[in-house]
């Protein structure tokens, strides 16, 4: 059962052909609509140390929003629509990978 109040998260692992075309025509317009949904951006670092097994985006966002349907709102808005076809545009699909999970809401009783 999902708690309507627990936290969900945006984890991108993406690969950016060009960082400044990303950044300049994705990554800096879709901020406002990502804080204007309700998210808080956690993570934004093209550095990671990898502990386990094998990583090869070059990229990786983790974006705090206040529920999972707060996620999907803004993921299905219209105002983020526009830039789904830019992110595609300008990272490798092979390497981007784009999921929406729950924070941990405590061990079962």
């Amino acid at each position: 059962m999902v708690n309507q109040a627990q936290p969900a998260y945006l984890v991108a692992m993406l690969d950016p052909s060009d960082i400044e075309t990303f950044m300049h025509d994705y990554g800096q317009p879709v901020f406002p609509t990502i804080i204007e949904a309700g998210g808080e951006v956690l993570v934004a670092t093209p550095t990671v140390t990898v502990l386990e097994g094998s990583y090869s985006s070059t990229w990786t966002v983790i974006i705090r929003f206040p529920s999972i349907d707060m996620v999907k709102t803004w993921y299905q808005s219209d105002s983020y629509q526009p830039f789904i076809p830019i992110r595609q545009s300008l990272s490798h699909p092979d390497n981007t990978i784009l999921i929406a999970a729950l924070g941990f809401g405590g061990l079962p009783e």
